[in-house]
């Protein structure tokens, strides 16, 4: 994965952070549930990132 990649991916789900901000903010959710919903993005980038970086076996 190359830096662009990396780049690429937080800049991703830093836009997908706002978008479930917006979206609790708009049908009156409680911080947990942002919480939740954003640890599950910065899981899915976490296990993006890894894939990328395990060596392919052939």
């Amino acid at each position: 994965m190359t830096d662009g990649d990396r780049k690429f991916l937080a800049r991703l789900v830093a836009s997908h952070k706002a978008v479930i901000s917006e979206e609790c903010r708009r049908k009156n959710l409680d911080k947990s549930e942002y919480f939740r919903r954003v640890a599950r993005a910065d899981k899915k980038a976490q296990e993006i990132e890894q894939s990328c970086m395990r060596p392919r076996r052939f």
